[in-house]
């Protein structure tokens, strides 16, 4: 991971069983130019987990590009 020299998103959860938020801070930890985005849990709010997510892409590109 730490060979990967462009920009990263890694977008986590903190009640995701199948990919916890611990993994996602290490991956985004190994990655050099890695961008960590912590959003709502899809299990307690579908619309606000939606919405974070397309604002996380969002952000990401518009810095990125």
């Amino acid at each position: 991971m730490s060979r990967i020299d462009v920009p990263a998103l890694v977008i986590g959860t903190g009640r995701d069983l199948a990919h916890p938020l611990d993994m996602a801070k290490a991956l985004a930890a190994q990655i050099p130019k890695a961008e960590l985005v912590e959003i709502t849990p899809k299990s307690d709010n579908r619309k606000a987990y939606v919405r974070e997510f397309r604002d996380a892409v969002g952000w990401f590109l518009r810095e990125v590009l």
